[in-house]
């Protein structure tokens, strides 16, 4: 009988609301072990962003060959004649607090990290929007008082950068940048006074609880009832997929690399600014090898993808290595892993190639677990190395240079005092020039003088992984971007 009433009920529906009906199924998704929310500021990028993609979405989408459509947004396009960029909202958006939002969200939504004395990714991908060098700090957000940003009407913004940005419809693609309520925010409007809020196709029912974050449908359109976000193994549930690798589960590679893993050097340790120890790091690492049937993967000396034009030959540096050694009086390394609590196995397949190389010229080197996604000066100055993986960007390849600016997220482990501002003049020659060949020849200038001076040292383009329990998933269906998974794309069995 209540299956007969529940048809007659669906009969009426449309066709999202019958999907709606019939569909109550949950996904258990096991992100990191971890005692802090997934959506705290702090939190590796790809929890972070699958964690924003549930709850705030996209104002912009990506969808195959890097074309772009709108998704919160109603539509964006370049006005020639102003040089300007437009952005028009939807005119039905709610928040999860049942707010309208309008045109000043979105306002403060580009520009509120600028606000805060905290490090984030606003300055690397949106600190060409004129005016946002203004803000000084202890400024607090006033709607009107950016110049580059005028709210045209209740849905409509107009955006001015200080220079051409070929990638600006592109960053927006991020759920980094998604719309945000700013009344759910703590004072430095980077951080959730309680939980995330958005208008994306999943809201938070209960947040972080020391084990579990649980998500519920918030769209019609949403695929799933319930998605809980687990952060510890020890929870009694059998995970449908999983960021890590866990038992009895098959191994998802995405197509494109989702980060390059690299060295850094600390500018404030003595060790990292030592030009010579930067160059025996970098002639240590030459020696790393990958098997060319390696699925997780493949070797790189450059900190541009693959598929992005700019790339350059590497600098082989002429080093007699025991002698450096012994000049610079070294015996043990210590590096901090970008890794949370404990190293993983992705972390270990380079760590164990790392200390076999440093072990043949006697040397041991100490892989320590760091959780800082922006190190602070403390941090910085005890130790000389970082490790960590660099998201990979699919359009711009200024991007994977601008964390390391003065104004960048990534100050501490930027070029030398005496390198800085040369790094700053060619990344501005880039950023400013009008034609391809032109922006062409600028990027190779900037990565020939990253690589002359050692800035960094890659290693290797690595591949996003997810880990699928067959026994519910049939497929993670169609996946655009490495670094997030569309759940309303996965194919249960």
């Amino acid at each position: 009988m209540r299956l007969v009433l529940i048809a007659l009920v669906c009969n009426f529906l449309s066709i999202n609301q019958l999907a709606y009906c019939m569909n109550d199924k949950s996904l258990n998704i096991f992100l990191s072990e971890s005692d802090k929310p997934p959506y705290h500021i702090h939190t590796p990028g790809n929890i972070l962003a699958n964690v924003n993609l549930l709850v705030l979405g996209q104002l912009i989408r990506s969808e195959d060959g890097f074309e772009i459509q709108p998704d919160i947004l109603k539509k964006f396009s370049y006005d020639f004649d102003s040089d300007t960029y437009l952005l028009e909202l939807k005119d039905n958006l709610y928040f999860h607090n049942g707010r309208k939002a309008t045109s000043k969200d979105l306002e403060f939504t580009l520009v509120r990290g600028f606000y805060s004395s905290d490090k984030s990714f606003f300055h690397t991908y949106l600190g060409n929007i004129l005016g946002v060098r203004d803000i000084s700090k202890g400024d607090r957000f006033k709607s009107g008082a950016i110049e580059g940003i005028e709210v045209v009407d209740e849905y409509k913004l107009r955006v001015k950068l200080v220079g051409p940005n070929p990638s600006f419809f592109h960053s927006l693609t991020a759920p980094y940048f998604s719309l945000v309520p700013m009344e759910e925010l703590e004072d430095d409007y980077l951080t959730w006074k309680s939980h995330p809020v958005g208008v994306g196709p999943y809201k938070i029912k209960t947040p972080f609880d020391g084990e579990k974050t649980i998500l519920e449908r918030a769209s019609n359109d949403a695929k799933f009832k319930k998605v809980v976000l687990f952060s510890t193994k020890k929870a009694k549930t059998d995970f449908d997929i999983s960021l890590v690798s866990i038992s009895n589960t098959e191994t998802f590679y995405s197509q494109l690399p989702v980060c390059v893993r690299l060295i850094e050097f600390s500018n404030k340790h003595p060790l990292g600014v030592s030009k010579k120890f930067k160059k025996l790091i970098k002639v240590l690492m030459d020696e790393i090898e990958f098997k060319n049937d390696f699925k997780l993967s493949k070797r790189t000396y450059d900190i541009l993808p693959s598929h992005f034009w700019g790339r350059i030959d590497t600098k082989d540096f002429n080093l007699d290595i025991k002698k450096t050694i012994k000049d610079l009086n070294l015996k043990e390394i210590d590096v901090i892993v970008y890794s949370g609590k404990t190293l993983n196995e992705k972390h270990r397949v380079y760590t164990e190639k790392i200390e076999k190389i440093f072990l043949k010229y006697g040397l041991k080197i100490n892989f320590i677990p760091n959780s800082e996604k922006f190190v602070t000066d403390d941090t910085a100055s005890k130790y000389p190395l970082r490790f960590q993986g660099i998201i990979s960007d699919y359009v711009d390849p200024l991007i994977m240079f601008s964390a390391y600016r003065k104004i960048g997220h990534n100050i501490n482990y930027s070029p030398l005092s005496d390198n800085i501002d040369k790094y700053e003049e060619l990344y501005l020659n880039a950023e400013n020039s009008k034609t391809f060949d032109d922006r062409l020849k600028s990027v190779k200038e900037l990565n020939k003088f990253s690589k002359d001076n050692v800035i960094h040292v890659p290693i290797a383009e690595e591949k996003m992984t997810y880990f699928i329990n067959t026994n519910k998933i049939k497929s993670l269906g169609k996946q655009i971007n490495p670094l997030t998974i569309n759940i309303d794309n996965i194919e249960l069995k």
